[in-house]
């Protein structure tokens, strides 16, 4: 099981990221800030079932969304806390209602489950992976004629039906 994780410092900064051995790498950034006057103040660990690179990567484009400020990849500052980790707790779990979703965001779950990420994704229709990320989660309904084009025309190399359920096809 992979994890990813959110830890507050007694600066307000938070650290997000991803690990398979959560206790020593928090550990680890623990440690590095101490020489600064800076300690821990809390963190959360969730497990995360569904592709922990995807899961982080929604979690930090959230986070690029809301701070005030970002720190090299995974440091921000001015976001609460506590919305952090519900975010994080959201990301992790984005594929347990895979069954349950609908239109686009069904669409994309079932070429995840056939193996590619969001970021491939994306970089094969040619858009940002926190685009696809919005579809996942429902954010976008709509894509554009690009993306649902690309969104298709991967389905088809997966072997995924047309979702013509999610365009009304016009009879003459």
């Amino acid at each position: 099981m992979q994890y990813i994780y959110v830890c507050l410092f007694s600066n307000g900064h938070i650290k997000v990221g991803r690990a398979v051995d959560t206790a020593s790498r928090i550990a680890t950034h623990k440690y590095r800030v101490a020489c600064l006057g800076v300690s821990l103040v809390s963190h959360e660990i969730i497990a995360c079932p569904v592709d922990v690179k995807d899961a982080e990567a929604a979690l930090i484009d959230w986070c690029v969304q809301n701070a005030e400020e970002r720190f090299m990849n995974e440091w921000f500052s001015g976001l609460n806390y506590t919305d952090v980790v519900n975010e994080a707790i959201r990301c992790a779990d984005a594929d347990k209602s895979a069954d349950s979703s609908t239109g686009w965001a069904a669409y994309l779950i079932l070429i995840k489950r056939a193996g590619y990420t969001q970021t491939r994704i994306a970089e094969l229709i040619g858009c940002s992976q926190p685009s696809i990320a919005n579809f996942v989660r429902g954010r976008s309904e709509n894509p554009s004629f690009k993306v649902g084009y690309g969104l298709i025309q991967i389905g088809r190399m997966c072997g995924i039906p047309d979702p013509t359920h999610l365009f009304p096809i016009q009879e003459a």
